[in-house]
């Protein structure tokens, strides 16, 4: 089983599981700076028996992630002196439902998530300060920022289960101290029968069932007596520009694909890059097929900008793979930079629909 389909299947397993009203335990990795183990729930299913489990493995501490709409419509301001990260990510003043008792119990609190879950829920219906602390998560995820906040609330878009969740951090079983590791995240959820997964399995699902490819141009026929034509597209979320050579005449029987990294600024089929017209020789040979090129500037680019991290190779592989569902392919023959077995695996949406 590749990496790729375990984080599909502990995404999947978390989305069951949160939409049975269970709670999930995100297992975080500090080196890379994310937050440690974290326990979360959706915000309409908590309950004082959640709420409760909550408090006692967790650090007492109680979160709800928000959205920037819920903030909007409840006036959920920031809190004062908290230092707003891009796009927004901030805790807002702490609240309570008016109609709870002191707001400190596992069944108030419980009260108060479920109020802010509510979509017919307004301002005045809590109170400030309180005892459970919203806190507003990056516009775009975990693509836009690795935390717990945007974590929760991409797994609550995905359920279809609104826009609040719950959290608070698990406290280490050998250190009261600090924070649940990966490790001892990954224990507590198989003693309590609990789904657990990471950031980086959420990201890693994004890449590949989100749509984050555009096409710029084409297709434009370039030659022909060769039968090859070319078209560009680019990927929004990885930064990349591709150019796509499609050569042989459609459709193609197990059509050969390349993947090419540019080397050099100005490389394509009018200024010779040996490696490029050898992939293209190939396909040529082999009946017909595809040559993607990666260019050069952009994919520079893109690895120097820290967004996704370690996870730039998936959202490449993403764009290739819809790149290639784009233009037809759905066989191919390897190898390619990326394996034909990943790219054939990571189908995502048809391009013409985004």
């Amino acid at each position: 089983m590749r990496a790729s389909d375990d984080s599909i299947a502990r995404v999947r397993a978390a989305i069951a599981n949160i939409g049975r009203g269970h709670q999930v335990v995100l297992a975080g990795d500090h080196g890379k700076g994310e937050p440690n183990g974290h326990l979360m729930m959706a915000g309409s299913f908590a309950s004082a028996s959640s709420m409760a489990f909550m408090v006692r493995y967790g650090s007492g501490f109680v979160c709800a992630s928000v959205t920037n709409s819920v903030c909007e419509v409840l006036g959920l301001v920031p809190m004062t002196g908290t230092i707003a990260r891009p796009a927004g990510c901030y805790y807002t003043v702490s609240v309570d439902a008016v109609d709870c008792g002191t707001g400190i119990s596992a069944t108030d609190r419980a009260g108060t998530v479920r109020q802010l879950a509510d979509p017919e829920a307004s301002r005045a219906m809590f109170s400030r300060p309180g005892h459970v602390m919203p806190h507003r998560g990056h516009t775009d995820g975990v693509l836009g920022h690795r935390g717990v906040a945007e974590a929760l609330t991409d797994l609550l878009k995905l359920a279809n289960l609104g826009e609040v969740g719950v959290y608070t951090a698990l406290e280490s079983t050998t250190n009261s101290l600090q924070e649940a590791d990966a490790a001892e995240c990954i224990a507590f959820a198989e003693m309590h029968g609990l789904a657990w997964l990471t950031i980086d399995d959420i990201v890693v699902w994004r890449c590949m069932m989100e749509c984050h490819v555009e096409r710029s141009f084409g297709p434009k026929e370039l030659d022909d007596a060769e039968q090859i034509s070319a078209a560009g597209f680019t990927g929004t979320l990885s930064g990349i520009d591709y150019l796509v050579y499609l050569i042989g005449s459609a459709p193609v029987v197990d059509p050969l694909v390349r993947v090419h990294h540019e080397t050099a600024v100005a490389a394509h089929l009018l200024a010779p890059d040996p490696a490029l017209l050898a992939a293209v020789d190939a396909v040529r040979v082999h009946g017909g097929g595809v040559v993607v090129l990666e260019r050069w500037a952009s994919g520079r680019l893109a690895a120097s900008t820290p967004l996704l991290g370690a996870n730039l190779e998936w959202a490449r592989a993403a764009d290739i793979a819809q790149i290639l569902e784009a233009v037809g392919v759905v066989q191919m023959s390897g190898p390619a930079t990326v394996s034909a077995d990943e790219l054939s695996s990571l189908t995502t949406c048809s391009l013409e629909k985004c």
